[in-house]
């Protein structure tokens, strides 16, 4: 009794031939099951295809940011009440504001991105990043005057 071929080589499994001695043929084996568990054939990555919504991925973003934003609305509001002094408030509030400021600014940058993003808008690239580009020029000037101080002769 002859046993059966095992010819094995590249070229016949290339083809999709099997040979006569495999007891499971190329369209009946099984692949290892894989780490994220088994997938079917139909399905590949690269057909795979998911819109992202770039106002949702922003969206924690946002809640930090509208949180600090009402902080600071409260803060500056609480000069308005009667019997605060404001001869010692004057730096502070200037600061707030410019925090203010730096946050509208920030959220206007992530709107406009978003916007570009989405297609909602056809925007410039260089004009989304106006809001962004003066936050940043903004805290170089505010880093470099805490660096350097003014100094008081007296």
């Amino acid at each position: 009794m002859a046993l059966p071929s095992t010819d094995l080589s590249a070229d016949t499994l290339t083809r999709g031939e099997e040979s006569e001695g495999d007891p499971h043929p190329p369209s009946t084996q099984r692949s290892p099951p894989s780490i994220s568990g088994p997938q079917p054939r139909s399905q590949s990555l690269n057909t795979l295809h998911v819109q992202w919504n770039w106002f949702l991925i922003f969206l924690p973003v946002w809640v930090f940011d509208g949180i600090l934003i009402l902080m600071l609305a409260i803060k500056m509001a609480g000069r308005c009440k009667p019997g605060y002094d404001p001869r010692n408030g004057s730096p502070d509030l200037r600061l707030r504001a410019w925090y203010l400021a730096a946050m509208l600014l920030k959220l206007g940058f992530c709107l406009t991105l978003c916007a570009k993003l989405e297609k909602l808008a056809d925007v410039k690239l260089t004009f989304v990043c106006i809001p962004l580009w003066t936050v940043l020029l903004g805290a170089l000037v505010e880093l470099g005057l805490n660096i350097f101080p003014e100094r008081r002769e007296a």
